[in-house]
């Protein structure tokens, strides 16, 4: 028993190494020297695959191709050199004054960073909506450390997204003091009510 567990254990580290350099090589731009077996094994397995003639040096496993995605694209893919040309629809914007960004979540994480992103590549206004700005630490952190110009463009608005009066109080806000907005980055959001919108 313990002869025939040794071999099993000894034919699973041979697949895995043999596994380890298909992936390396697959998936390593750079040349990863390969490490012979044999200096992973012990002398005596070692002798015993040799016994059993068993190459330790190759292995017929050889891993599945990755599946094709099978996705049907929405949209054409975006042309970032067209994006950065001066005359181009983004940069138009991102050099209005008059354009207001609306971010939902802004009181830390990825919602807070966008806000931080907004500033430093935009000149309109940036709405910063979260759920209590009161206890918003970190937004309201950063944007003490703002110089007056630009805290004068940050505009932070109370915003429940699973209340809908909420909702609708934000959204007057908003349209009061820009009565525009160019672009929405709802990173917290509520997708369905489960009844009527479809939705988890």
């Amino acid at each position: 028993r313990q002869a025939r567990f040794a071999m099993l254990v000894t034919r699973t580290a041979v697949a895995a190494l043999s596994l380890f350099r298909t992936k390396s090589a697959s998936f390593n731009s750079r040349k990863i020297p390969a490490v012979p077996l044999g200096c992973v094994l012990s002398r005596s397995t070692n002798r015993a695959l040799a016994a059993s003639g068993t190459d330790v040096a190759s292995s017929s496993f050889t891993p599945p191709q990755p599946p094709t995605s099978k996705g049907v694209p929405m949209f054409d893919d975006v042309n970032f050199d067209l994006a950065r040309h001066p005359s181009s629809e983004s940069a138009t914007r991102n050099s209005d004054p008059k354009s207001t960004f609306v971010v939902t979540g802004a009181s830390r994480g990825i919602g807070l960073q966008f806000v931080k992103s907004l500033l430093g590549r935009t000149q309109g206004k940036v709405i910063a909506c979260c759920r209590s700005p009161g206890t918003a630490d970190g937004l309201n952190e950063f944007l003490s450390s703002l110089p007056a110009k630009e805290r004068d463009r940050v505009e932070v608005v109370q915003l429940d997204l699973e209340n809908q009066a909420s909702i609708d109080a934000a959204g007057e806000v908003i349209k009061a003091l820009s009565n525009r907005v160019d672009c929405l980055f709802n990173v917290v959001g509520v997708l369905g009510d489960g009844k009527v919108t479809p939705g988890p």
